[in-house]
């Protein structure tokens, strides 16, 4: 028996190293073309007119200041610097700012598939997962767009946090050292976007829906308070660096106008759009204006609401016989 463990993990690793080949070849057929790309639209002031990114004696600003002048309301220090290591690299050659996306997204999509792998245990499902993310046009904007490269970084950080988790539960929660470099990880993944901290409702359906169900629910719940620690401090440290740029953020976008529940009803309206999308992904562009809605009872906002329902009837009556799809419609709407 022992004898065949060094096997059966040579297998793995080889059955993982023809996985992540397919995945790249896949990948930089689709998204070569995009290596000829110019800077445009917020690539200017976020790359081409920063002169944070273009020495590395600006590396501290980077930590204690917005990432550019032009997007003074994000702090993003990580985004920032993967800009720097490319400006270090090529200058201002938009070639090599390309060759870093494409080269994300490809980690990207293997870490989809080592994740679809691993809490699914089946393989076809995992290629199968890792190869459609790797191909799929509504993924284009941060591979084509530069300024959306922190869409790219959070998930090579949030995908790769989510595995070491996942790692760490299945070892029974003895290996310490997988909850510690995950944890990094998700810092990593908040420096990069603020959208990181969605990490924690992933983690918080694996635990309810795939986690080990002999441990009672509380305490399945209380491996999730170190990321609600560690999400707390970053909210505290955003907060204070931009503290002087925070009024004129609110003042300056009318939806912060909004009442909230004005806010909630037009986010969910988009819902129905999201789904068109990944199943039609036809019609793409990089900004979709959405007109707040007047009244939770208009024909969108109804329309949407039942579409929801219909998708959550749906995850529990299959929770029992596909509990990954269950996981895995949930994740949609997170």
């Amino acid at each position: 028996m022992l004898q065949n463990c060094p096997i059966r993990m040579q297998s793995r690793i080889r059955l993982h190293a023809i996985s992540f080949v397919l995945i790249a070849v896949l990948a930089l057929a689709v998204y070569t073309n995009s290596l000829k790309g110019e800077f445009f639209w917020d690539d200017i002031g976020l790359i081409k007119e920063n002169h944070l990114i273009k020495n590395f004696s600006y590396l501290p600003q980077l930590f204690t200041r917005p990432i550019s002048e032009t997007l003074y309301y994000c702090y993003r220090p990580l985004l920032g610097l993967s800009f720097m290591a490319d400006y270090s690299i090529w200058q201002l050659n938009p070639l090599g700012f390309h060759i870093t996306a494409v080269s994300i997204h490809i980690l990207n999509a293997f870490l989809v598939y080592l994740l679809a792998f691993i809490l699914s245990q089946d393989f076809k499902l995992g290629i199968a997962t890792g190869l459609v993310f790797s191909v799929h046009s509504v993924l284009s904007e941060p591979v084509n767009y530069l300024a959306s490269r922190a869409d790219l970084l959070i998930g090579l950080f949030c995908f790769s946090s989510f595995i070491l988790y996942v790692l760490y539960r299945q070892s029974g929660s003895k290996k310490k050292f997988l909850l510690s470099s995950s944890l990094i990880l998700f810092i990593c993944g908040m420096l990069s976007k603020e959208m990181a901290m969605v990490l924690i409702l992933m983690l918080l359906l694996y635990e309810l829906i795939l986690a080990e169900r002999r441990e009672d629910i509380r305490r399945r719940l209380m491996f999730l308070v170190p990321y609600l620690i560690t999400l707390a401090v970053f909210a505290a440290i955003r907060a204070s660096v931009l503290k002087a740029n925070m009024p004129s953020y609110i003042e300056r976008f009318a939806i912060a106008e909004l009442p909230l529940w004005q806010r909630f009803s037009t986010s969910l309206t988009a819902i129905p759009t999201y789904l068109r999308l990944l199943l039609i992904p036809l019609g793409l562009h990089k900004e979709w204006l959405r007109q707040p809605v007047e009244s939770v009872l208009t024909f969108n906002v109804i329309f949407s609401v039942a579409i929801v329902a219909v998708f959550l009837v749906l995850a529990k009556f299959i929770f029992r016989y596909a509990r990954i799809c269950t996981f895995g419609i949930l994740w949609f709407f997170v």
